[in-house]
């Protein structure tokens, strides 16, 4: 995944699911270096993790989630019912990589 697909992705999510923030954004005039700043770090993280051996799929996940797929506002249209999901899913993500770090950490020492 290159760093203009990255921008793409950002841009069209936050555009759909961030209005309140893409819009302070705008009005400050840095919407664009924002998205460029976020999918830079995604990209760079990205190409740490396919270094190590992931997948870029395994690699993309995380950095994906914390700088272009961020969770939706509240007033994005989604339910309440899903937006508890989201958050749901958001911390069962969170400990399995929590998990997955020991297990990386365990595998690191046997090195």
């Amino acid at each position: 995944m290159d760093i203009e697909e990255l921008e793409q992705m950002a841009c069209q999510h936050w555009r759909e699911w961030l209005p309140e923030k893409t819009a302070e954004l705008v009005a400050e005039g840095i919407f664009e270096q924002e998205v460029r700043a976020a999918a830079a770090m995604a990209h760079a993280e990205i190409a740490a993790m396919l270094r190590l051996g992931y997948r870029e799929d395994e690699a993309a996940e995380e950095p994906l989630q914390t700088y272009i797929l961020l969770t939706p506002e509240p007033n994005a249209g989604l339910s309440d019912e899903l937006l508890q999901e989201i958050e749901e899913r958001e911390a069962e993500y969170a400990e399995m990589m929590r998990g997955q770090a020991k297990i990386d950490a365990k595998y690191d020492a046997m090195d």
